[in-house]
């Protein structure tokens, strides 16, 4: 469990990274429809204009724009695509990118406006995760308190290296 929370915590470290920064590109609107091939097209399309290379390129969206995926026909479809995603109810990669589905989370997860989502579209190498103290916990015995104390410790820190890596694509996760 400690250990769960822990990588969730960087993960999100990495998320708000990439709110704060203002990207290269202009983000890929809403629009008043979910997340469709169309939006993960254009955000491959920037990416490719601010020169990225199509390697290691990561798409960080919640379990609403993955409904919208699975509802287009061209994400979906053994026409379209060789993996057949409604058979597994999954995505894992599209269009190149290698896809990151986040549940909903108390602390954070991606920003969310109304049902208007931001999601994320980059390169790995242009966000930095920085470790002071790797992950790892403790457990020990309190006899004062005849229980366990199970605690666990990470120092860590993220920043965008390079804001030409990443596309905001935003979606209405109802839609």
């Amino acid at each position: 469990t400690i250990a769960g929370a822990l990588g969730r915590r960087c993960d999100q470290l990495v998320i708000d990274a990439m709110d704060a920064c203002t990207p290269l590109t202009t983000a890929v609107a809403a629009g008043g429809t979910n997340l469709t091939i169309a939006k993960v097209n254009q955000a491959q399309v920037e990416l490719r204009d601010q020169g990225v290379p199509n390697t290691e390129l990561f798409a960080v969206i919640e379990a609403g724009g993955l409904g919208g995926l699975l509802s287009d026909e061209k994400a979906t479809s053994g026409d379209y695509q060789a993996v057949k995603a409604l058979v597994s109810g999954e995505i894992n990669t599209l269009v190149g990118f290698q896809f990151i589905i986040l549940e909903t989370r108390a602390e954070g997860g991606l920003e969310e406006a109304a049902t208007v989502v931001d999601s994320w579209f980059f390169q790995r190498p242009a966000v930095g995760l920085a470790i002071g103290i790797d992950m790892k916990t403790e457990i020990n015995y309190v006899p004062q308190k005849t229980s366990w104390l199970t605690n666990g410790m990470l120092k860590a820190g993220s920043v965008v290296r390079d804001e030409g890596g990443l596309v905001k694509v935003q979606y209405d996760k109802t839609a």
